[in-house]
This record gives C-alpha cells, structure tokens and sequence, in this order.
C-alpha cells in the first residue's frame, strides 16, 4: 500500500502587532465551553464558504494544543496533526486569531492550488477532509510575546497534491465574524440605570449591529433590541437597578447579510443579595484558612454564594447544579468544584474565576485520594461510570457503576476513600482506587467522613432512616429530626 505523503511543512505566522490592546493576567489551561464554541464557530463560518463541512471539537486535540501552548513554544509541536499558532503581543480571541489566518485568503491562487508559506494557515483553517480541532492559549509568556495560541487539525491538511479537491474557491464573499463582547462583562454586577455596552469589532467590515437584551437566557423577553446599532459601543437606560439578572448578545452586518450571534453574556443589575434559604444545596468548607467553617451553596437556578461571616453572603459568577469544596492547590483553604446542568466541569482557586475542567460527570465530590495533603475531585456520569483526577488535569476510570459517590477517610490511614450507592441502593466502597468491597445494607445517599471523633460514613434510606458506620460493616440507626 502506498505511503501517505507528508503534509507539507506547516507555516506559523507571527503577527507583530505593536499596539497592545490590554494585557491579562496569566490564563488557567483549558479552553471555556464559551470559548470552544468560539473556536469552532470561527473556523465553521470560513469553512462554510469553501464548501467544507462543519468541524467538531476534540478534547485530545484540545489537550495535546494547550500542552504546547503552556511551554511557550517558538515552533511547531512534532504531535502528528495540523497545527497553526499564532503570537502577539496582546491577548488573543479564537475570533481574532481565525480571521487572521483567515485573512491569507487574499493571496491563495485557486488556478494553480498548491502549498504555499503565505497561505498555509488559510488552507489548514478550510481544508474540507479535516473534520476535528482542539485549541488552546497561553498568556503571560516571557519569550518576546504575550500571548501563543495553538490549533491542532484530524485529519490533518496541508497535503501535498490535495489541494485542489480540499481547498474550495468561496461562494460569495463572507459575513462579518462574531463580535467579541467587552462590557458588561460575563458575570459582572453592575449598579446603575444606564449601562454601556461595548464589543470589539469582527472581521467582515460589518457597517451595522443587532442588539438584544433581554431577561432571559434564550432572549424570549427582550428589554431592547434594535437592529440598527452602529460604532462599538451603545448607553442604554431605564434599567431597574434591583438585583435583577440581564442576558446580552451582538451580530454584525454588511452587504452578504448577518453573522453569527456571539455567545450570550450575563449580568446583574444592582444588588445581588439573596436570602440564605433560597439555596437548594450546600456545603461547609475552610475558604478563607482561619480554621472555621464557612459555608457555599448554589440555588434552584444554578446561581452561587458564599458566606465568610455566616451571615452575609456573597455572589460567585457562573451557574452550578451541584457544588463539593476541598483545597485543591494545598494553601490551607478550601476551594469549590462543582458541574453544571450539562456536566461540565469547573473549579477555581480564588473564589473569583472558574477553571474548566476537562470532563462530564453528572456529581462530584472533592477528596485527598492519594495523601498528598492536596484535595482531588471524583465523580460519576449519568451513567454511573466512575472517575478521579490527582491533577486536575486527566481522569483516571474506576471500574463499576455507581448513582452516587463520596470521598472521607474510611481507615484513619490518612487518605481519604471512596463510598457510594448503586442505582438499587446497593453500597461499596473503595480503599486502592482500583477495587470495591460491598457492604450490607441500602440507602439512597452516602456521605464519607469524621463523625465524631471516628472515621466513618453515614447515609439515607428510602424511608428517611439515618445509619451511621464506623467499621463499614454495622450500622447503626440515627435518631432524626421531628417533623
């Protein structure tokens, strides 16, 4: 069988670009969900004009990308797939760095199609065979530049006597790309009843703007909409200034027609304070390393807070369905992880900003798995498949099926253990990560911890009847509350 033939030599731009826009500080490994649909909507777009179908994402591809990026590499990896990196001396979009490589386009001679180090990011960005990309960045490099981005391409393109066939001329000239959404930004509370709203102009000269904002995540109730906006900016008023949430979204125009909406952003107008029993679920943790207790929790809509004082609480950007607390980065105070309504999931170290955690796990629970003095995360899916991280970085798979999971120190060996129930309220638990042993009885919820002063595990049944352990096989019943 003949040998496939080497893609030609990748070409990696850098785009000395002497004004700097703003700086960020160094950003956590891992693209965004909103940023991964970032990417593929860039490259989609482009792709949709050369005829080449929609790519997927892929998170080996997304892993292997960032792994390159975080080095702040000078050239190309040697991972076997497409790869275009772009430098500069600003922080990058996945909007902005398509549409520069994009922007080859220009010098691309459909006559006599071939390989070409002008062109060779444009090929690689609208090469029809590829059908998967990953892509990550990395900020506050030392090397001359600011800021690297990777994209890495399965198949890969740039073939050598190919081109033709995967290089496709454009069907008309393109829309605008997204706009990039600056102010409000994602998250943010702002306190007034006039707000800015301000974006970074995409690629496609648009010559107009729609803009909605509405009260809702799908913008069925819009505050205002006007498809008539023009410059990168508009001051809208009448807000109520009452703690009420706002969702905003932009696309841009010109004479091919309108772009692609960008990602919804969210904020909140005025106050944020919420009672405390308007959360559904919530956990003790040390988040501030004095040695008390503090408590965070996430509502019946997903939103999350946190009291340091036991007494006022405090708004945390994003949305969770389910929240575990441990310290993940041993400084001596608790962090939160949790998943989203989807399974996504995210941690952050600074009760401040969200990591994304490669993954979809339907709950989690936080951990010291290995004795490191460092909390890990373990969860199950929705298929009761069962998973733990050391690194937050990969997953490792535990055979066997659980509905639920829960990690404390079972044996006083400094370690903490695994416990969970099955879908039929069946218990096991695990000491090595790699085994479990049954245990008799059957609830419906299991939680591993002190209970005391003794290692043990306490669950629920069925009919609401508490039992507690403390040598995994007796239980005994607990008294509950009055009702």
């Amino acid at each position: 069988m003949e040998k496939q033939q080497r893609p030609a030599l990748a070409a990696m731009v850098v785009f000395l670009i002497m004004h700097v826009f703003f700086f960020w500080s160094e950003k956590a490994s891992g693209a965004t969900p909103e940023e991964m649909q970032q990417w593929l909507q860039a490259h989609n777009e482009y792709r949709a004009l050369h005829g080449a179908p929609p790519v997927t994402w892929s998170t080996s591809l997304e892993a292997s990308a960032q792994a390159w990026a975080d080095t702040c590499p000078d050239g190309h990896s040697s991972s076997g797939y497409g790869e275009n990196m772009a430098y500069a001396s600003y922080s990058l979009t996945p909007q902005n760095v398509v549409g520069l490589w994009y922007s080859e386009e220009a010098f691309y001679d459909y006559s006599n199609p071939g390989w070409s180090w002008q062109t060779g990011h444009f090929t690689q960005v609208v090469w029809k065979s590829t059908t998967q990309i990953g892509c990550g960045c990395e900020t506050g490099c030392t090397n001359g530049w600011a800021a690297v981005c990777v994209c890495q391409y399965s198949p890969p393109g740039n073939f050598l006597g190919q081109f033709a066939e995967n290089v496709l001329p454009p069907t008309s000239a393109p829309v605008p790309g997204t706009p990039t959404l600056s102010s409000p930004a994602n998250g943010a509370t702002v306190s007034a009843a006039s707000i800015t709203f301000s974006w970074s102009s995409p690629t496609g000269n648009p010559t107009k703007y729609h803009l909605q904002v509405g009260t809702s995540s799908a913008f069925s109730s819009l505050f205002y909409s006007s498809e008539s906006v023009t410059g990168d900016s508009v001051a809208l008023s009448g807000f109520p200034n009452d703690g009420s949430t706002f969702y905003w979204r932009l696309r841009a125009y010109n004479a091919s027609g309108w772009g692609s909406w960008s990602s919804g952003y969210h904020f909140i107008n005025g106050s944020t304070a919420r009672p405390d029993n308007s959360l559904t679920a919530i956990t003790p943790a040390d988040l501030n390393g004095d040695s008390h207790h503090d408590l965070a929790g996430v509502t019946a809509d997903g939103q999350i807070f946190y009291t340091l004082d036991l007494q006022n609480w405090i708004w945390l950007p994003g949305t969770l369905a389910q929240l575990t607390a441990g310290d993940l980065n041993g400084d001596g105070r608790a962090d939160l992880a949790g998943v989203t309504v989807n399974g996504q999931i995210f941690y952050t170290l600074d009760l401040q900003s969200w990591n994304w955690l490669p993954g979809i796990l339907a709950q989690l629970t936080a951990g010291d798995l290995n004795g490191d003095g460092q909390a890990d995360l373990a969860g199950v899916t929705s298929s009761g498949e069962i998973y733990y991280s050391l690194d937050l970085i990969s997953w490792q798979h535990v055979p066997g099926l659980l509905k639920t999971l829960s990690a404390g120190d079972l044996n006083d060996d400094g370690r903490d253990d695994l416990i969970g129930v099955t879908s039929a309220g069946q218990i096991f638990y695990s000491t090595d990560l790699s085994s479990w042993e049954w245990m008799p009885g059957k609830l419906k919820q299991i939680t591993a911890g002190k209970i005391g002063d003794f290692s043990g595990a306490v669950g629920v049944a069925d009919d609401g009847s508490i039992s507690c352990t403390y040598d995994r096989y007796n239980w005994t019943t607990m008294a509950g509350p009055n009702r």
